[in-house]
Order: structure tokens, then sequence, then C-alpha cells
């Protein structure tokens, strides 16, 4: 089944863009690969979206001896690398096309997958350049995105695609009110 789905995905031509990094959609009936078309959908894959095929592929390589598998996620995964600022922290919307990223740098929705691929591959291949984009994406976090709110609770920022710092949780922060030792019926709690 692992074979008959790798298939489908490399014959569904996904990885068959100019750039080799996939289209996001597959329409099963038809084996065909698309951009999304929901309304208000954006036409760009997501980060997480292109860079977390690539353990399954490697496997299915490993498994099958057939490189084709591991040839379509390693170009595409070498074209986002191709294409990252110098910080290591690509934005979460990838052009097909180009294999360049927009939007905001999140650790959240549609950015996140794309670090814990990173150490992944790293740890399965064994090769240097996901360690070395690994750590310089980490030392990156830590210098531009985490804080600590007054409280000295510490979270994780976004850059936005204004290239602004986004605190989102600040404003949290300070208008969160510790719980009182009563439970959200009123009454109190044991000790």
């Amino acid at each position: 089944k692992a074979v008959e789905l790798g298939d489908l995905l490399i014959d569904s031509g996904a990885f068959a863009t100019h750039s080799g990094v996939p289209l996001s959609d597959i329409d099963l009936s038809t084996g065909k690969a698309h951009n999304p078309t929901c309304p208000g959908c954006s036409k760009l894959s997501s980060l997480s979206e292109v860079t977390t095929i690539q353990l399954e592929f490697n496997e299915l390589t490993r498994l099958t001896k057939d490189v084709k598998y591991k040839q379509a996620t390693d170009r595409a995964m070498m074209t986002i690398l191709r294409n990252l600022p110098y910080d290591g922290l690509p934005r979460q919307y990838v052009d097909v096309n180009s294999g360049k990223t927009s939007g905001s740098v999140t650790l959240g929705a549609r950015g996140d997958s794309y670090y814990e691929y990173l150490l992944k591959q790293w740890i399965q291949t064994g090769d240097t350049r996901y360690e070395k984009e690994y750590l310089k994406a980490v030392s990156s976090i830590h210098k531009k995105l985490v804080f600590s709110s007054y409280r000295n609770l510490t979270y994780v920022a976004e850059i936005l695609a204004n290239h602004k710092i986004h605190q989102k949780m600040t404003t949290w922060y300070a208008s969160y009110q510790a719980p009182s030792s009563r439970d959200f019926t009123g009454h109190q709690l044991a000790p």
C-alpha cells in the first residue's frame, strides 16, 4: 500500500513543477495534482506540506531500492534550502514554481513541521546540510522569536509578512488574570 500511495503521489504530477516543490492537493479520483481550489485559499503550498514527506519517501526508496521517491523529495527540499533567507527561517507559504517563500515566519500552523522534519531528516540520513540548517534555524528562533512576558513566562512570537515581530501573547498575558481558588461554577475548590 505504501508503494501504491508513493506511486500515486509521483504519478499525479505533484512533483512535476519547475522547482520540484510539489503541488499541495491531489484529486484521488483523477490522480491529478493541483493547487488548492477552495474559495479564499492561497494558491501557494504551505511550507509544512511540501517539507514533511521526505522521511516516508526516503524509507520507500530504502525498502524498494527505487530512487524515484527520494529523488523527488530531495529536489523539493534542496529548492527550499537554496531559497532560505540568511537566518534560516523560511516563511509559511511556498511558490511551487520558484520555491520562494512568503507570508509569516511561524512555529504554528503551516510552518512548524518544517523545523521538525529538518531534525528528523538529519537523524534519518546523517546529511549535514539538514544539521546545519536545523541548528541555524533554532539559533535564529531563539534570537528573534523567543520572548518573556512581564510575568517571566516564555513564549514564541511570529514574524509577519511585513517583517514586524508579532508578540501575539503579550496582549493575552497582559489581560490574563490568574484563576482564583474557585472553579468556573463559583464553587470553592479544595486546598
